[in-house]
Formats: structure tokens, C-alpha cells, sequence
């Protein structure tokens, strides 16, 4: 038996939107005997000081898995070569790592949202009405992560703002805090 809680609010709140631009996004899969090999391999990446944003891993066709990394524009030919040099050989035909570039991605937290489906449904529905792709999606407990074609984040911040409730900061005096304060230092 399982148990499944909603959690219902006149409007959806988040701690904030963030947005990272200049993003590439590798993708490949590996074999069903090749899995055990990617924690390994994600080791060896962080040893050779190869940084990313974001992996998403999930179940493929053919029993393998199929790995998303995310990572700073202009290191996709390092990490190509890194991933390349990891598996010991030119990946096979199947194996092989595909590069799109550049894209965005945009994250963001909020205090319920161990609710994911109803999030998931209130975001992917905002985001498809205002036609904004998404290429990959991810979820970790209170974290939703979306990447998002070239100059779309910008965008999807926008829409998602009017969805979605982002409270004001302490001290503020009710002033929306995305909004630019000139400070007259005189």
C-alpha cells in the first residue's frame, strides 16, 4: 500500500527562480554491461577537474542507461575527449555523445514541493502554453530543474513569475525584491 499526500495552496510559492546561461548538454547511453562503470567514470571526471552543472540518468531501451551532463559552454570538446579517455576506447555507434549548445537552464526551490506531480503539471502546463520548450527536466525533493533552449530562461522566468508566487524580502516594505532599487549615496 502506498500513501500519496497533495498539498494545496491558493498559489504555488518559490524561494526564487536562478538561471545559468551558456550551458552544453552532452547525452549518451551506456550498454547494459556498462553501468556499473558510470559512477567510476563520474569519479574520474571530478579527479581530472572537469566540473558540471546538473546529470540526470535514466532506464534506457536497451536495458543501458541513458546519462545527461550539463556543463559550462566550451568544455564539450574536453569533456568529450575526458569521457572518450574514461571508457578506454571511441564509443560505439550507440555510445556515441551527443553535444547540444548552447542551451539554459533554470532551477528553483520551493516549501512544498514534495508534491512534484501537481508542480510538474502547474510548470510543464505554464511552459507549453507559452510554447517554451523544454529539453530536459529533472526533480530532487524541494528542487525542480528545467533546461531550456538558447534565450528561453529569461522567458520561462517571466511566465513562471506570474504562476507562481516568489515572496517579498524582510525589509523590504512589500517592494517586489526582482525589482532594481537605486540607492542615492549622497
Amino acid at each position: 500500500m502506498e500513501t500519496v499526500a497533495v498539498y494545496c495552496e491558493p498559489k504555488l510559492r518559490t524561494y526564487g527562480f536562478k538561471k545559468v546561461t551558456d550551458l552544453s548538454l552532452l547525452s549518451w547511453t551506456a550498454g547494459p554491461n556498462q553501468t556499473a562503470a558510470c559512477g567510476l567514470m563520474f569519479q574520474k571526471l571530478g579527479e581530472t577537474g572537469l566540473r558540471f552543472r546538473l546529470v540526470v540518468a535514466h532506464g534506457s531501451e536497451n536495458r543501458g542507461i541513458t546519462i545527461h551532463l550539463l556543463l559550462d559552454r566550451g568544455m564539450e570538446a574536453v569533456a568529450q575527449g575526458r569521457l572518450q579517455g574514461i571508457w578506454g576506447r571511441p564509443p560505439e555507434s550507440d555510445q556515441a555523445i551527443h553535444c547540444l549548445s548552447p542551451v539554459e537552464m533554470l532551477f528553483f526551490h520551493g516549501p512544498h514541493y514534495g508534491d512534484r506531480y501537481g508542480i510538474a503539471d502547474l510548470v510543464f502546463g505554464v511552459l507549453a502554453h507559452e510554447s517554451i520548450s523544454v529539453v530536459l527536466s529533472a526533480c530532487s525533493a524541494s528542487s525542480i530543474y528545467l533546461v531550456l533552449p538558447h534565450k528561453e530562461a529569461q522567458h520561462a522566468v517571466a511566465v513562471l513569475s506570474e504562476a507562481i508566487e516568489i515572496p517579498k524580502e524582510i525589509g523590504t516594505r512589500g517592494k517586489d525584491p526582482r525589482e532594481k532599487t537605486i540607492h542615492d549615496c549622497t
